[in-house]
């Protein structure tokens, strides 16, 4: 199964979310407030924090950030991109705080919803993610990659059929979600027996990423089952030609 990635947030007026996944993987995305709008202290430091997020330099960032809350505690944006630092510093406990305080301030704020998802999934607490990322379908009912988390999460539960549905909505909100077909495909051969919606989706992940090598390789299981050798072997063959060292296409064809 795959997986995926994190964003920072700016005011919502510049916000601009980037439809997906990726990543692995759709990649989301936000503009952040520029500098050289700040007017006061408090934006001064948020504008500062921002431009640190930037370059990377965390520990800067999160000093400005909270100095913008010394001066401004009901600042939801600095909460929330601290939030972000938190959690890609693997600092769990900070991380959900500020995410808590973010959606305290702003209960529909569906960004922060699904970082605290990602964090109580990162961390095993598959309740409290599902809840988290059921919050953000209904806060945003149109947002593929919620849907695709939500799926990943009942996986991780054996909720077979609540993950194929979450898979097939993700799906459904954005056909190209490449990886969401190939999370589908996986469940269809491998839990629900079901070989032939399994091939369709293995077929439709190939189109969209000629270099899906996981996904050619899949489809060589397949028609191995099938009995349909060459074609099995030729859908290993290309899994090698995109990465000569995966070792599972490997064995299949007998390579060293």
């Amino acid at each position: 199964m795959k997986s995926r990635p994190s964003y920072l947030a700016a005011f919502p007026i510049l916000t601009a979310c980037f439809l997906l996944l990726v990543i692995i993987f759709f990649v989301r995305k936000t503009s952040l407030q520029p500098a050289t709008q700040a007017s006061s202290p408090v934006d001064v430091h948020f504008a500062q924090a921002q431009q640190h997020y930037r370059t990377h330099n965390y520990d800067l960032a999160i000093k400005e950030y909270k100095a913008s809350l010394q001066d401004k505690a009901d600042n939801v944006y600095a909460h929330y991109n601290l939030g972000q630092i938190y959690s890609e510093r693997n600092q769990p406990v900070e991380a959900i705080t500020e995410y808590q305080q973010a959606i305290k301030l702003k209960p529909d704020y569906w960004e922060a919803h699904l970082g605290l998802g990602l964090i109580y999934q990162r961390n095993n607490q598959l309740d409290q993610a599902i809840e988290e990322y059921s919050l953000v379908t209904k806060i945003n009912p149109n947002y593929a990659l919620a849907q695709y988390d939500l799926g990943s999460a009942y996986y991780q539960k054996n909720l077979i059929d609540k993950a194929t549905a979450a898979y097939e909505r993700a799906i459904e909100l954005d056909p190209s979600f490449t990886d969401a077909h190939y999370n589908l495909a996986y469940i269809y051969a491998h839990d629900s027996k079901l070989f032939d919606k399994a091939l369709e989706q293995f077929q439709k992940v190939t189109e969209l990423d000629p270099k899906y090598t996981k996904a050619f390789y899949e489809l060589g299981l397949l028609y191995e089952r099938r009995g349909s050798t060459a074609q099995a072997r030729d859908a290993w063959a290309k899994a090698l030609a995109i990465d000569p060292n995966y070792q599972p296409a490997k064995k299949k064809l007998g390579a060293k």
